[in-house]
């Protein structure tokens, strides 16, 4: 075999073992953000402060990213902050990319604790990174009082056109 036959092999057999990893269970369906929350183990609403141990892969980059915790809707507090969350970004064996923004809030679904590794909870095998949205917001108000637990009542009065999209 010639050596970009083998190489060609090589990939090959990469890119299906890639697939294969990231097919969900049989007999899986989607669910809501809502059903998802209500199994998540920790949920946060949180701003990305920056990226620490960053590695550059065939898809993109991955880090751990640090958040500063503005407030927990569900689970138990953070003892310090910024929040260090590992496997963020786009990682080659998971099936789903958390690809943050310094800057930007987000929902968060986490799973792990301080003297653990914490990660993103992926719920059913669905991303747990929300986009700071007044469509996630209502879900999040709705289901863990997001406006009076986060931001001292202020609800929007106008609704923003940004709203999100089923993941």
């Amino acid at each position: 075999m010639s050596l970009s036959g083998l190489v060609f092999s090589l990939l090959l057999s990469v890119l299906v073992t890639e697939c294969l990893s990231c097919s969900p269970p049989m007999n899986w369906s989607h669910q809501t953000v809502e059903q998802r929350a209500a199994m998540a183990h920790r949920i946060v609403y949180a701003t990305d402060v920056g990226h620490q141990n960053v590695v550059l892969n065939p898809l993109g980059a991955s880090y751990d990213g640090q958040f500063d915790v503005h407030c927990v809707l569900k689970g138990e507090e953070f003892q310090s902050n910024p929040v260090s969350v590992a496997d963020m970004g786009i990682i080659p064996h998971l099936c789903t990319a958390h690809t943050v923004k310094e800057g930007r809030s987000y929902f968060l679904f986490l799973m792990g604790s301080e003297e653990e590794v914490v990660t993103v909870h992926e719920v059913n095998y669905e991303i747990g990174v929300f986009d700071d949205l007044d469509g996630y917001r209502d879900i999040f108000d709705r289901e863990f009082e997001f406006y009076s637990r986060c931001l001292g009542g202020n609800s929007p009065t106008s609704k923003n056109a940004n709203t999100p999209v089923e993941r």
